[in-house]
């Protein structure tokens, strides 16, 4: 596709790993948009989402470590801001399931 190439020239990174990452986040949406609307939020899932989104930051730490791929600023600049703004999520999703735990065990039974 003309927009992964472009954005391969730009980042450094391989328009295969951009494609096949675009689409799993396609479907990473699709399958969040389903447990949003859940009138109770599957705990078990939403833990699988924050432990996926810390591997996520992960791998992007670890891909700019390697050296692997001839990364560009613009690249450089792409995955480190993945890995901030996923962990940031992570966080985030994690503090809100404490939260949701503890209100649970302080209701009354």
């Amino acid at each position: 596709m003309v927009a992964t190439d472009t954005l391969a020239r730009l980042t450094g990174l391989p328009a295969a790993l951009l494609m096949s990452t675009g689409v799993f986040l396609l479907a990473y949406a699709a399958v969040a948009a389903l447990m949003a609307r859940r009138p109770t939020p599957p705990r078990t899932l939403i833990g699988l989402v924050v432990a996926g989104n810390l591997a996520w930051a992960v791998g992007c730490v670890a891909l700019l470590a390697g050296g692997v791929f001839p990364l560009t600023a613009i690249g450089t600049a792409w995955v480190l801001a993945q890995a901030l703004c996923v962990a940031v999520l992570a966080e985030l999703q994690w503090t809100g399931l404490s939260r949701t735990r503890a209100g649970a065990q302080m209701a009354p039974a």
